[in-house]
């Protein structure tokens, strides 16, 4: 990750909001239906993740429900709710009954490990279940997005835009294993602040549950859960002219600063903002690569000194440009 993302890793401490995690997941709850869900990345029964799944656990007919968090002193657990309780449950002398949502007792069952993702014990819940929905640290998003894939899991999950500035991630839009969800927060996402967390810098303004909340840009949802978004044509207005879109130089391209300057009539590679992703239809677009030298070398032009590949348009150098081209 970016030196300016380490210096608010605070960021990753933060707590999604309820009404945020209602709207987006309204879309899905079909996918639910009769599915084992698993939210690990939570602080167990005081994540809203937690909270909407347990509260809607019968609207949403689940099969079950399993929580976990990482705890770094290794005291870790999980929390379970059930549809059919499983006998081995019932007669276990370590899962304690310490409360009950809807009717439906909760399961409390301690871990032999700290709750990470990757552990044995996380690896089997994740073996066992049909889909992931969690909001896991920036830094770790695509291990667990590629994690889950393998294992070949549903999921929706929060993060945060800079996680489209990484190669890997890319590779998951252009082989179209995942998109970008359904709902976005075009002001940014008001986070909830754990207490006693510093956030330096950051104004803080109180919930209607007396929660305090930051604004936190960059805010968004991934899955590969289909959507109507995906689907979406983008509208091109602009008609294409050399004068217009300047090539770089030091890619076999044209430089697009804003999504609706896409020219509607030109197919060859553009490098357009990150932000693309938001608007990207597969049945309209192709998604080619990040544009540095590593992930576009068919695309680069060597013998110009562009600090390692940074794409140099007119007199500047763009910020992150993703390589794509319009389909026939």
């Amino acid at each position: 990750m970016t030196k300016d993302y380490d210096k608010q890793q605070y960021r990753d401490q933060l707590c999604a909001q309820l009404c945020d995690i209602e709207a987006e997941l309204k879309y899905y709850e079909n996918s639910f239906n009769d599915k084992h869900v698993f939210c690990n990345f939570n602080d167990t029964e005081t994540s809203n993740f937690w909270r909407y799944f347990s509260t809607n656990f019968k609207r949403l007919n689940l099969k079950q429900l399993t929580a976990t968090s990482f705890s770094p002193d290794g005291s870790s657990y999980r929390l379970d709710i059930y549809k059919y309780v499983p006998d081995e449950i019932k007669n276990s002398t370590s899962s304690q009954i310490f409360d009950d949502t809807e009717l439906l007792n909760v399961y409390r069952t301690p871990l032999k490990g700290n709750g990470d993702f990757q552990s044995d014990e996380c690896i089997a819940i994740l073996e066992e279940c049909d889909i992931v929905v969690t909001y896991p640290p920036t830094p770790l998003m695509n291990e667990l997005s590629q994690l889950l894939l393998e294992y070949q899991k549903d999921l929706v999950l929060m993060s945060n835009e800079v996680i489209l500035r990484f190669s890997d991630f890319i590779t998951l839009f252009k082989e179209n294993k995942i998109w970008v969800g359904q709902t976005t927060i075009p002001s940014g996402g008001w986070m909830i602040v754990p207490e006693g967390l510093e956030t330096p810098g950051k104004t803080k303004i109180r919930n209607s549950l007396g929660q305090e909340l930051i604004n936190i840009q960059g805010i968004c949802w991934f899955t590969n859960l289909d959507n109507i978004r995906r689907h979406i044509e983008l509208p091109m207005f602009m008609q294409y002219t050399p004068d217009s879109y300047p090539r770089y130089k030091n890619y076999k391209a044209i430089n697009i600063n804003k999504i609706k300057e896409i020219p509607y009539d030109y197919y060859e590679a553009m490098g357009v903002p990150v932000s693309f992703l938001k608007s990207y239809n597969p049945d309209q677009f192709q998604i080619l690569s990040l544009l540095n030298e590593k992930d576009a070398p068919n695309y680069y032009i060597t013998g110009f000194k562009d600090q390692g590949g940074r794409p140099w348009a007119e007199d500047s150098f763009t910020y992150v440009r993703l390589l794509i081209k319009r389909k026939l």
